[in-house]
């Protein structure tokens, strides 16, 4: 819109008066020479930001109304907001229960706020896969086919909660295109699809069910008829347009095979040869070559082409669409190789038939992770950009996904935002790194006013990293899988057995820490002014630089079975003596408290040090119980929660202090739903250092005789896991990250991004 237009140039002027002041000199000259005065040429219609609502962060309406006036200043014209069950639906209470859903009067202020910047909201939904946190209360059991994938619209009740759904978005948001979603319904029909399909059809029907592509083929029309008739332009991926294969190659040459003979053929064969009868079209001998084989049809004795699997696809992919006007979304986010998306472009275009158009959305990797993969976005939108534009797209966006718990700091998306705008607006020929490095600067330094360089942001990234690594390689989580990783059962450590991380990270640290400390950071939770963007990174970097130490020392330690080390993890030390509370024990070693002597831990029986004395006979490795009162688990539970508990009181008030800093950013952000989810990820990780405090304790007094977990890590002699992944650094979820007890997601045995 021209309003849009005007907010990019009054972006642009603000960006070069805060670099290049006008000094009050007028003239165009001047303006020209002091870069104010510009004339760009448009390369794209659409120019959007995709925002997650849905993977527990829901952003705080002010919060994102701030956002999106940075949006229009950097030159973005569109803002979809990814809401697969954070919107409200009247009538149905538990659609986004207790997840921090959006009211209408919510959507509406942001609507408003969106017209007055010249932008246009898509509301982006799901209305068929990716509702999950829908279908498992008890209220939509009789629309769910499985646990993420609702019934298709040819159920009656299915259909009636998409009509609600869709008209409760579009209402609210006064908006004129609805992102459909419809990507990866994995397992369509798989469920309760069959016996919801044999309560409203005959016997013989309800034992031949139809397959995956035709449910989604009906359920996609129903969809697209819906929008229609609304008076919306409807988007959606086109992933299992080409994912899904309407009917097996083989089962056709079949079925014609045995019509040209002559032999009987069943009703569902016969079908197989129809699939396509309705809408073969002309353009397909155009489109595809090489399928010129001919057979008889028994039924009409007319003679009629074979579909090669490809040319099925294709027409089958036609026939779901219709007639439909329908931007197709294509989706990649994993290549830094320009042809890549040159052929995903290309594989759009035998679609692109009536008022159809392609939209290119491309990833900005602020998902499963701290920080946004800000080097490896960069190569990928460099490849990624130039194709499009060479190819005549018009349509792109880039999305902002929050997978596994939305921990990413939001610092990192907006470097990210910055450097894709500055990309959309050159012309291919003009793009080099770093020139786009500098203007991405510039755009989040006037702009999106932070209180840290752009630089900064990107040398953050190297959280994700490790040393002999290029910082910002691939789109490895490092800085997670090793935060999440059991500190018992070390079974991720192997991956950088040979590299030292707890010095990678002290490092990092420490230089975070400074940079803090020149900004004159303030106190966290200063409820006053937001969280310094480094904050939590440089927390994020101690706690890692700690752990690393902590979980080195305890394995060698363990090892070795060195007492002394031991004792020291947990803040306690032996000492040599003969005597204790007035009592001759002989020739015995004393265990207490590391920071104080023994002298002071007897006049100090009733503090928390009581109980810090141990004796054990020298002979032997092992403490063992006297009668000298004291309270073990007490006593390691007080210790961990101090700077005086040894590596591991140090490692767990780390741990609060990076849980401190995410939160105050988490609440600075987003509404306070969601952040359960990363609590008990912070307290499970709290509980296990606690435990293997209280383990070692135990060891040290004979309790047990040896620590399970550390004697299958010793056997295993740091062997690791991934041997076939580039550098070793694979990319991790939560759950697979905090315990090897998780059953793998996905066959390469890393979670689903």
């Amino acid at each position: 819109s021209r309003r849009a237009d005007a907010f990019r140039a009054l972006g642009h002027l603000l960006t070069r008066a805060f670099f290049a002041p006008f000094r009050g000199q007028g003239g165009a000259a001047n303006a020209q020479a002091s870069g104010m005065a510009m004339v760009e040429e448009l390369v794209v219609e659409t120019m959007g930001v995709k925002v997650d609502a849905s993977r527990g962060a829901v952003p705080r309406v002010d919060k994102l109304k701030q956002q999106m006036v940075f949006l229009a200043l950097a030159g973005y014209n569109t803002l979809l907001i990814y809401m697969e069950d954070t919107y409200e639906v009247p009538g149905e209470p538990f659609f986004g229960y207790l997840r921090g859903r959006y009211s209408r009067e919510e959507l509406e202020e942001l609507a408003e706020h969106a017209d007055e910047l010249g932008m246009e909201i898509i509301p982006a939904i799901q209305v068929l896969g990716h509702l999950e946190q829908v279908l498992h209360w008890p209220a939509y059991a009789k629309v769910r086919d499985t646990p993420n994938v609702m019934l298709a619209a040819d159920d009656e009740r299915a259909f009636r909660l998409l009509e609600k759904m869709i008209d409760s978005v579009v209402t609210a948001l006064g908006s004129k295109r609805i992102h459909l979603g419809l990507d990866e319904t994995f397992g369509l029909g798989a469920g309760n699809y069959r016996a919801s399909r044999c309560q409203r059809v005959t016997p013989h029907e309800c034992q031949h069910p139809p397959d995956a592509s035709t449910i989604f083929q009906t359920h996609v029309r129903k969809v697209l008829q819906l929008c229609a008739n609304m008076g919306v332009r409807p988007m959606m991926y086109s992933d299992m347009l080409f994912s899904l294969m309407p009917v097996p190659h083989d089962e056709l040459i079949q079925a014609e095979k045995k019509a040209a003979k002559g032999q009987p053929v069943t009703e569902e064969e016969d079908g197989v040869a129809d699939i396509y009868e309705e809408d073969e079209p002309n353009w397909l001998v155009d489109d595809l070559e090489g399928d010129e084989l001919h057979t008889r049809r028994a039924r009409t004795n007319t003679r009629r082409r074979r579909l090669s699997p490809e040319a099925q696809k294709l027409a089958w992919a036609h026939a779901t669409l219709g007639d439909h006007d329908v931007d197709l979304v294509g989706w990649d986010y994993s290549s830094a190789d320009p042809d890549h998306y040159q052929a995903l472009v290309q594989k759009h275009t035998p679609l692109l038939r009536h008022r159809r158009r392609f939209v290119l959305s491309l990833g900005l990797w602020t998902w499963n992770r701290f920080w946004a993969a800000l080097p490896w976005v960069m190569d990928s939108l460099d490849a990624a950009v130039p194709a499009a534009v060479k190819n005549n797209v018009t349509h792109m966006y880039a999305a902002m996904w929050l997978d596994d718990g939305a921990e990413v700091a939001p610092v990192s998306c907006i470097a990210a935002l910055s450097y894709f705008a500055q990309l959309v607006r050159h012309q291919p020929e003009e793009l080099l790194r770093g020139d786009m490095k500098r203007l991405a600067e510039q755009t989040f330094t006037a702009l999106g006013q932070q209180s840290v360089s752009f630089v900064d942001v990107l040398d953050t990234a190297a959280v994700d990293s490790a040393p002999g690594i290029p910082t910002g390689w691939g789109t490895t989580n490092t800085a997670k899988w090793l935060l999440w990783e059991d500190p018992l059962l070390h079974h991720l450590s192997a991956q950088v057995a040979e590299k030292d991380m707890a010095l990678w990270y002290q490092q990092l640290a420490d230089h975070l820490e400074t940079r803090l400390k020149l900004s004159g950071a303030t106190a966290v939770g200063d409820p006053d002014k937001d969280p310094h963007p480094l904050g939590m990174p440089a927390a994020l970097a101690r706690a890692l630089s700690l752990k690393r130490d902590l979980m080195r020392h305890l394995q060698e330690a363990y090892a070795s079975q060195d007492t002394n080390k031991l004792a020291a993890i947990i803040g306690l030390k032996v000492v040599q003596a003969t005597r204790a509370k007035g009592n001759v024990v002989g020739n015995a070693s004393i265990l207490e408290d590391h920071n104080m002597s023994m002298t002071n831990a007897t006049n100090h029986s009733n503090s928390q040090l009581d109980g810090t004395a141990r004796y054990m006979k020298k002979e032997k490795p092992i403490i063992r119980r006297t009668s000298t009162p004291f309270s073990a688990r007490d006593h390691v539970l007080q210790h961990a929660a101090d700077s005086e508990g040894g590596l591991v009181g140090i490692m767990v008030n780390a741990l609060d202090a990076l849980k401190k800093e995410h939160y105050t950013l988490w609440m600075a952000n987003y509404k306070a739903f969601g952040w359960e989810v990363l609590e008990i990820r912070y307290g499970a990780q709290r509980a296990r250092l606690e435990r293997a405090g209280e383990l070692v304790l135990a060891f040290l007094l004979g309790e047990v005789d040896q620590i399970q977990e550390l004697e299958m890590i010793h056997s295993m002699q740091n062997q690791p896991v991934y041997k076939d992944k580039l550098y070793a650094l694979p990319v991790m979820c939560w759950a697979r990250a905090s315990t090897p007890a998780m059953p793998s997601l996905k066959a390469d045995t890393v979670c689903p991004l």
